[in-house]
């Protein structure tokens, strides 16, 4: 089925360039400008990609009026202060994949990961990205990292207009930026973690 629809869209873009290269051709053979040629060149480029203007313009307003964007912590989880790092201040609870450790907190942490989840009707459409530090006995949250992607756009906007409402890149981009996501996603599990002056077991 996936390479039926492979050849259904190569098929398509085939007739569309066709039209587009005959057309040009047509305006060549006839002596129009060439500001006419070029806007004309610049229409049949832009055509397919005209929604992308509308995702990124739309994903700015999400981005300067959505709640909660960020790292956000809820509540905070003592633990005992022989499970900090005393040089980096970070909880010593994860394994070496960077899991928790069940034979420390056994499972009553777990990180929630829910990416993918397209909110709204196209072309006003974006991509919610959430992830949850939630506790597994009674499904509070404790934190959550929140983000908004641009839906759509295709490759040749990237190099065209790569530099467009200061997007570094159009299909990747968010409203944190993906280097402050990864940030933030890391901090998700250290933050909400801080020493128990009571010296009590890890609280919950």
């Amino acid at each position: 089925m996936g390479f039926f629809f492979m050849l259904v869209f190569i098929a398509v873009a085939a007739i569309y360039l066709l039209i587009a290269g005959f057309s040009i051709r047509w305006l060549l053979k006839h002596d129009k400008p060439k500001t006419v040629i070029w806007l004309a060149i610049a229409f049949w480029v832009l055509l397919p990609t005209w929604d992308t203007i509308i995702a990124l313009s739309y994903h700015r307003y999400v981005c300067a009026t959505a709640p909660d964007i960020g790292l956000t912590v809820y509540h905070t989880i003592p633990l005992d202060p022989k499970l900090f790092d005393l040089k980096t201040g970070k909880p010593m609870i994860f394994d070496k994949y960077g899991n928790f450790d069940m034979s420390i907190v056994s499972d009553k942490y777990e990180l929630i990961g829910e990416t993918n989840q397209y909110i709204g009707q196209w072309p006003f459409l974006v991509n919610r990205w959430e992830d949850k530090l939630v506790d597994s006995k009674n499904g509070k949250v404790i934190a959550r990292l929140l983000d908004y992607q641009p839906a759509g756009g295709l490759w040749w906007w990237k190099f065209l207009f790569g530099r467009m409402f200061d997007s570094p890149r159009i299909q990747v981009t968010t409203c944190l930026g993906r280097e402050q996501y990864f940030k933030h996603l890391h901090e998700i599990k250290t933050k909400p973690f801080v020493p128990n002056t009571k010296n009590d077991s890890i609280g919950g």
